[in-house]
């Protein structure tokens, strides 16, 4: 499908769908997130972060693509239900760019907070949607988990750094969400507690 132009002959970029599982901050410590971000990125000359209802910690994505394709939902939501991990904390101590191994190229790359010892539990919740999904049929993300919250995107890298004031993520949720291009919040299509 076609976009069509608006009043100035401008067509819009294309919109893309996204449901994945991930995990959200609360929305004071977003907001502290999102401001922070702002900050830092000042100094860099970045105009642009991502807004604090859209700050998230990714686990395992599900589709991406022109419209939201619900053909997958129902086992993904089975996934969910299945889960049993106790809540834990994320606590984020440096910030660094990532590039994806492409060092040099001219698109916009990933600046992030990152935990230098990501804890037990966070990889094995990441591990049990990985082996769930994979029973269900589902295509899971990789074996290993590096769990980041990303800052912003920008064509510059900055350097990578400790943190004054690491930022601790109490996680007791986890949720499965759609995305779309241009929307600020998520749309969230189940959440799950983690409880003892």
């Amino acid at each position: 499908m076609e976009l069509e132009p608006d009043m100035f002959g401008h067509r819009p970029a294309a919109i893309e769908h996204r449901s994945y599982f991930a995990l959200y901050p609360d929305p004071a410590l977003a907001q502290r997130i999102e401001r922070d971000a702002r900050d830092l990125g000042r100094f860099y000359n970045v105009r642009r972060v991502v807004r604090a209802g859209r700050l998230h910690v990714s686990l395992h994505g599900l589709q991406r693509g022109p419209e939201l394709a619900s053909d997958h939902l129902e086992e993904a939501l089975l996934v969910g239900e299945a889960i049993r991990r106790p809540p834990f904390d994320l606590v984020f101590d440096q910030v660094q760019t990532w590039d994806g191994g492409q060092s040099g190229r001219p698109s916009p790359v990933a600046t992030v907070l990152c935990c230098s010892e990501p804890p037990r539990d966070a990889l094995a919740l990441y591990e049990d949607v990985r082996r769930r999904m994979q029973q269900a049929g589902l295509k899971a993300g990789p074996r290993t988990f590096s769990p980041h919250l990303t800052l912003w995107y920008a064509p510059g890298r900055i350097p990578s750094r400790r943190l004054a004031r690491p930022v601790r993520l109490r996680v007791q949720r986890f949720c499965l969400v759609h995305t779309a291009t241009g929307v600020d919040q998520p749309d969230y299509l189940a959440c799950w507690p983690l409880k003892f």
